[in-house]
């Protein structure tokens, strides 16, 4: 004798139908049920998370892919064979202006700033006294100044910073002779 699907007693199971509720789920059923709503819920208690981070990371992201000048070249600070201070600088263009550019330790007062075209780099600038050949708006007594920082910015025909040179902390009052390499040293990272 075969069992009819629809009949309880001949070991088939009920069919959803006319007079039949709804079936109800099985524990496990649940348990599934509610662990997605838990693991959606946990997604949603994290996007707050999310928002705190967001700045950071587009301001890391904008700086990586270059929205800010990019650093080529260093500069280099030591005594040339005449024993005057001079730096070195690792411009990598030709044509372009370098602005000169130095501080006190903390970075508060500036005490020298300068501009000339690149003609033939690495540029040589004496740091004691006006350098002749540059546009100078601003030259302290950089022999009193101690510890300064020296930068320099690459700038366009129009004026934007093109490119940064890694600037320097030195002290200028004990400055070492510089090596035989230094203008391949300062136009290395080109």
């Amino acid at each position: 004798m075969v069992a009819d699907a629809t009949d309880p007693e001949a070991g088939g199971g009920s069919v959803v139908g006319e007079d039949d509720p709804m079936p109800v789920p099985s524990r496990d059923g649940l348990r599934g049920a509610f662990g997605r709503m838990e693991h959606a819920r946990m997604h949603l208690v994290s996007v707050p998370r999310v928002r705190r981070w967001l700045p950071l990371l587009a301001v890391t992201t904008l700086a990586l892919t270059g929205c800010q000048p990019e650093e080529r070249g260093r500069i280099l600070v030591g005594r040339d064979k005449n024993d005057a201070v001079v730096a070195v600088l690792g411009a990598c263009s030709v044509g372009d202006e370098v602005e000169l550019v130095i501080t006190n330790r903390s970075a508060e007062g500036e005490l020298a700033r300068a501009r000339t075209r690149i003609s033939n780099p690495p540029l040589r600038v004496a740091l004691f006294g006006q350098p002749p050949g540059w546009e100078v708006e601003r030259w302290g007594d950089l022999a009193a100044a101690g510890r300064v920082q020296v930068n320099a910015s690459v700038l366009d025909a129009r004026g934007a910073v093109r490119y940064q040179l890694r600037s320097t902390v030195v002290d200028l009052d004990r400055v070492r002779p510089l090596a035989s390499g230094a203008n391949d040293d300062a136009t290395s990272t080109c």
